[in-house]
Parts: structure tokens; C-alpha cells; sequence
């Protein structure tokens, strides 16, 4: 999986995949997610930048859309 919005990167957090040209862990914003938190309290509470978490879902989407049989 490559994915142009996530940073995968030995000196950042450790390897663990972050959302590009930050320090918030890919799986963070997922379970985040799943808690029931919208994209904008995420946001807001983490200090990042709206768009950059809807790239992410969008790409993502995008990704899970283009392995259907």
C-alpha cells in the first residue's frame, strides 16, 4: 500500500505510519474514528489541518475502491 498522505519514516514516531508532514499516527486518527469523534474534533483537539485528515480518507477510500474484483 502506498499511499501519497501517509509518511512512513524510521526517525519519525518510530516507523509507525503518520499522516503526512505530521506527527499523528494513521492508526490514532482510525480508532479516533471508530470512538465516534468527527473529523473536525479530531482536528481541533489535535491541532491539525482539516484537509489533511480528509485527503487521508478520501485517498484511503480511493485505495479499498480499486481492489474490488
Amino acid at each position: 500500500m502506498n499511499l501519497e498522505n501517509v509518511t512512513i519514516d524510521p526517525d519519525i514516531m518510530h516507523g509507525r505510519p503518520v499522516l503526512k508532514g505530521t506527527r499523528f499516527p494513521v492508526a490514532q486518527l482510525i480508532a479516533e474514528l471508530a470512538d465516534g469523534h468527527s473529523t473536525s474534533d479530531i482536528a481541533e483537539g489535535c491541532g491539525l489541518d482539516i484537509k489533511t485528515i480528509t485527503d487521508f480518507l478520501f485517498e484511503l477510500a480511493f485505495y479499498f475502491e480499486g481492489m474490488k474484483e
